[in-house]
């Protein structure tokens, strides 16, 4: 499978795709990050911009 095709399905960027695989060639399993590192993924709130808008304009 292409990193495209790995992105898409994933719903993430290809640059996320391709550091994966970087740190996956570069350590195995064990230099992947742990986890989701998006919030709303996880059930949490989602972050904002930091400026009280919530992410809003």
């Amino acid at each position: 499978m292409r990193q495209r095709q790995a992105a898409r399905r994933l719903g993430v960027g290809v640059g996320a795709v391709a550091h994966w695989v970087k740190a996956y060639r570069g350590g195995g399993m064990a230099a992947l990050p742990p986890g989701n590192r998006n919030t709303a993924q996880d059930g949490g709130a989602p972050q904002g911009r930091g400026d009280g808008t919530g992410g809003t304009r």
